[in-house]
This record gives structure tokens, sequence and C-alpha cells, in this order.
């Protein structure tokens, strides 16, 4: 079986089987990088009808994501960035299905982390990069204890790709029921394509325009 991802470790598959291939949820997406290659919402946009925004610092990344995406990528320094003015701009449910914190280095993801506003906004699904791999202990420990102390289970953590442990999954068990959650429970995942296809062969087949 050949999954057709656009992520480096396959998060959009794995969004999609976590939401059961849900129609019209919300993204944000601190980091955007490229808006097609190693993207972990280009996927849920032009399948699945996503709404969301993102945010990326590099002008000619944004440029392109904007000449290429439907939805919005703002130009900023996301350690810097008003969310809750983006956030109603674009008109975002208090409740988002997915966040995903991804930016250069490791404890600038952090600081974006610490800026936004959990007791107004509340997310299904987060990916945080801890890049432990090149950074150490000290981003990753952190990040845990503030996002479990806001309310969010950690689904799978150290997430690896090419064995270098890079980031965590994080989901808010309140709006998922507990078969899934045993179903796709798991830590220590070096989230490959070999791994996907062996653990979540016959979940995955549900859905599909991931395939």
């Amino acid at each position: 079986m050949k999954i057709k991802t656009n992520s480096r470790e396959c998060q959009d598959v794995f969004i999609s089987t976590l939401f059961k291939n849900k129609k019209n949820g919300y993204y944000v997406e601190i980091g955007s990088q490229h808006p097609i290659t190693d993207n972990n919402t280009y996927l849920l946009e032009k399948n699945l009808d996503w709404k969301g925004v993102s945010f990326e610092i590099d002008n000619r990344l944004v440029s392109t994501f904007n000449d290429i995406r439907k939805n919005p990528c703002v130009c900023c320094d996301a350690t810097k960035v008003d969310y809750d003015f983006y956030f109603k701009k674009f008109e975002l449910p208090c409740s988002i299905d997915y966040l995903q914190l991804d930016i250069e280095p490791a404890c600038n993801t952090l600081t974006a982390l610490k800026k936004i506003n959990f007791e107004l906004y509340n997310f299904n699904f987060i990916t945080f990069e801890h890049e432990f791999y090149k950074e150490g202990d000290s981003v990753r420990q952190e990040s845990r204890k503030y996002i479990q102390e806001k309310g969010y289970k950690l689904l799978i953590e150290d997430v690896m790709h090419d064995n270098k442990v890079f980031e965590d999954w994080y989901v808010n068990d309140k709006y998922f029921d507990e078969e899934t959650i045993r179903f796709l429970y798991g830590k220590n995942i070096n989230m490959n394509m070999d791994n996907i296809e062996k653990k979540y062969y016959d979940y995955i087949l549900t859905n599909k325009e991931f395939i």
C-alpha cells in the first residue's frame, strides 16, 4: 500500500485518521515553511477542505504559499505576533482541530507556544517540534510540562526522522472516543512509512483521499 502524504512523518495521514476523515476542520500552522513539500496541512486543505492560517518568517516562502494555497499565510516573527488578532481576523473558532508548532530554533517554538491564548482557544491535536536530537532535553521537558498542564495528553512522544528524535504529538482527549485513542496510542515510535503502513493499515484504508 502506498500512502499519499506531504508531511515529513505522515502527520497529515495521522491527523486524517484521528479525525476520521473529517471535512471542514480548522488548523493553525506556526512555521509553515514550504506550502506543499514537508507540509502538514496541504492535504488537509486540498482533500478535506480544512480552513486555517499559517505563520512564516521567510517572505519568499510566504509569497509562494499565498500564490499556491487557498488559506492565508502571514509573514511575521512567530515569537512576537498577536495570535488573538489573527485568529479573529480569519474567523477561527474557539475550538481548533490542529495546532502545529515548528520554527527555528526550538526555544523560539517554545516562545510561540506561550503566546497562544489557551484560555480562549483550545486545540484537539497538537504537534510540537522540540528538536531533542540537536538541542537536548530543555525545550522538550519544558514544553511537555506546559502543554500537559493545559490539559493535553502526550499521545506520541519522540517522533523520529532518520532516527533523530524531534517532535511530540498531543491530543485533547475530551474530543476523541476511548477506542480511537487506544488504537492510536503509542510512544517512542519511529513514524516512518513502514511503521505507518504496519500500524495503521486497516484504519487508514477508510481514508481513501490519502491513499
